[in-house]
C-alpha cells in the first residue's frame, strides 16, 4: 500500500427515518459566513453522507479513486446527461415526484421551495452579507440562517445510475450489504464506483502529473467509461464515451471525473508555470503554510 487520502462529507442531522455513521466534530464557521459577523467553533454531532478514498499501490503508482455515498442522498436521474462538446451538460432529469425525502432532494417542492434540478439553490443571505472575500463570484451564504423561501432547497438527482452503468460496483454493494446485514449502519452506504488509469503501452514519461491530462485524449486513459456522446458537428474530438464519476454530496453541481477535476489543482509558481502537486488540492495550502512557518511569516502572504 502506498499513499492514502480520505475526504469526508458531513451534514447536520439527516433524515429522521434514516441511520448514519455519526461523529462529534468541531465545526468552525468563519465570520463572513455568519449573519452577525462573528466567527464560531462548536462541537456538533454530524452525519456522514459522502466519502472519497484515494490510494496508491506498488503495482498501480497512479492514484485510484473510489467514492461512496449514503443510499438516501439523491434519487437517480432519468437517463444519462445530455451530450456536450468538452463536458456533457448537467442532467436535469429529476423524477417528477418522490415518495419520500432524500438528503438532497425534498419530496415537497411546492410554492417554489426547490431550485431547478441539479442547479445551485438561491442564496439565503441578505444583500451584500455572508460573502467570501476571496471569491469574487460568491453570492453569499449565511450558515446560521434558514434556506431562502424561494428556490432555496437543493433538488439533486444522481446523474449516472450505479445499477445501470457501474454494474461491478452495484454487485459489490449488494454482496457487502448481505454480508454485514441491515443491523450495521454501513449497510446504508454504497460504492458509486472506482476510477483508475489505464495505459495501452508503457508511458515514455511519468504519467502521474497534471500535465499528462491536459488534453481531451487523456480521457481515454481513465476507466471506466460512460457512453455520453459529444455534440455532433461540434469543435474538437467526437468521443463516443468518457469517464464520469460524481458524488452528489461533494460534486453536486459540477460533475466530471475525479482525475479531470484534480488535474486542475496544480500550484502556480512566480513565472506562471504550473507545478504538479500530484492531483491533491490541499497540498498547495500545506506547502505554503510550511514555507511561511519556516520563514516565520505572519500573516502568510500566499494563503
Amino acid at each position: 500500500m502506498g499513499g492514502l487520502v480520505l475526504k469526508l462529507a458531513w451534514m447536520d442531522g439527516g433524515l429522521p427515518d434514516e441511520r448514519y455513521h455519526t461523529e462529534d466534530i468541531l465545526v468552525y464557521t468563519p465570520a463572513y459566513r455568519s449573519s452577525d459577523g462573528v466567527a464560531s467553533c462548536e462541537r456538533r454531532t454530524l452525519s456522514l453522507v459522502g466519502m472519497h478514498v484515494v490510494h496508491k499501490t506498488v503495482k498501480q503508482p497512479n492514484w485510484t479513486w473510489a467514492t461512496f455515498e449514503h443510499a438516501r442522498n439523491a434519487p437517480d436521474c432519468s437517463g444519462l446527461p445530455p451530450s456536450g462538446q468538452q463536458q456533457p451538460r448537467v442532467n436535469q432529469g429529476c423524477p417528477a415526484s418522490l415518495a419520500a425525502d432524500y438528503n438532497f432532494a425534498a419530496a415537497n417542492c411546492s410554492a417554489g421551495r426547490c431550485a431547478a434540478c441539479n442547479v445551485p439553490p438561491s442564496s439565503n443571505a441578505p444583500a451584500g452579507e455572508c460573502v467570501d472575500p476571496d471569491t469574487a463570484s460568491d453570492p453569499g451564504w449565511c450558515l446560521d440562517l434558514p434556506p431562502a423561501a424561494t428556490a432555496g432547497l437543493s433538488r439533486l438527482c444522481r446523474q449516472v445510475s450505479v445499477a445501470d452503468y457501474y454494474p461491478d460496483a452495484a454487485a459489490a454493494n449488494q454482496a457487502c450489504a448481505e454480508a454485514i446485514g441491515e443491523r450495521s449502519v454501513w449497510s446504508r452506504y454504497e460504492l458509486i464506483s472506482t476510477q483508475w488509469f489505464a495505459f495501452p503501452s508503457q508511458p515514455s514519461q511519468c504519467e502521474n502529473v497534471q500535465s499528462a491530462f491536459g488534453s481531451p485524449q487523456s480521457r481515454e486513459k481513465i476507466l471506466p467509461q460512460i457512453p455520453i456522446m459529444a455534440d455532433p458537428g461540434g469543435v474538437g474530438p467526437e468521443v463516443p464515451t468518457r469517464p464520469w464519476l460524481g458524488n452528489s454530496s461533494m460534486e453536486s453541481y459540477e460533475r466530471s471525473n475525479c482525475t479531470g477535476c484534480h488535474s486542475r489543482g496544480g500550484i502556480k509558481n512566480a513565472a506562471g508555470s504550473t507545478i504538479s502537486n500530484d492531483f491533491i488540492y490541499f497540498l498547495a495550502v500545506e506547502t505554503c503554510a510550511a514555507w511561511c512557518d519556516q520563514k516565520e511569516l505572519s500573516p502568510c502572504p500566499c494563503l
